[in-house]
């Protein structure tokens, strides 16, 4: 394994964004009032929202078309990875134990305290092959020296990160800056989901050597 992440990587995750993949229109959007006054799209399809309700962004896909935007997640894949634990590298089922499932968690200005115990992430696990080559040639953990890899036996679902929207004479009004909600918040009704969240909770700590082993 390198001693320093490489300045270009080796893979494009199977969740990153390309730059060839169009989100919606906001033409596309309308308000339903039932059951309750929500968010919705004009030809809505069940999979258009999570098992909890919450609007998924439509983005087209063409993956592996023009640029990789490392950067960002594509919401449909992202969603796939996430609900069945799937590694955001490679789309195989993630490294999974006695300890848990495996991820990569960095410290943030939302870290609670007891990081990464109950630390919040919308990135989907890995297996343990890709885990290794993140940590060497992933440029967000070249960044952010403080990160950890951990297993958790029980990943929960905590809610969703999105554009939060509103109404307003003849379009749409999109608060600035990502909303993190909780699963259960009214919020969720004006949410276009961009991710899936979940919280980190019993974690056990991973070496980086035990995984190059």
């Amino acid at each position: 394994m390198p001693s320093r992440p490489l300045t270009r990587p080796t893979v494009v995750p199977y969740v990153a964004l390309w730059d060839s993949e169009i989100p919606g229109l906001e033409s596309d959007l309308v308000l339903r009032h039932r059951p309750q006054l929500h968010i919705a799209y004009k030809d809505e399809q069940p999979e258009d929202r999570d098992p909890h309700g919450v609007l998924i962004g439509r983005v087209s896909s063409s993956r592996q078309q023009g640029r990789a935007l490392y950067d960002e997640m594509h919401p449909g894949r992202q969603y796939e990875c996430m609900l069945d634990l799937l590694c955001q590298v490679c789309q195989e089922p993630a490294s999974e134990n006695e300890d848990g499932v495996l991820f990569l968690d960095w410290r943030t200005k939302r870290s609670p305290a007891t990081w990464p115990e109950k630390s919040l992430t919308k990135m989907p696990p890995l297996c343990e092959p890709c885990a290794v080559r993140s940590i060497a040639e992933c440029p967000h953990l070249a960044n952010e020296p403080t990160f950890a890899a951990v297993r958790t036996p029980d990943p929960r679902a905590w809610g969703a990160v999105g554009s939060l929207y509103r109404p307003v004479q003849g379009g749409w009004y999109c608060h600035p800056g990502d909303a993190w909600v909780p699963y259960g918040d009214t919020r969720l009704h004006a949410l276009i989901s961009a991710a899936m969240v979940v919280e980190l909770t019993d974690v056990t700590r991973v070496s980086v050597e035990d995984l190059a082993a």
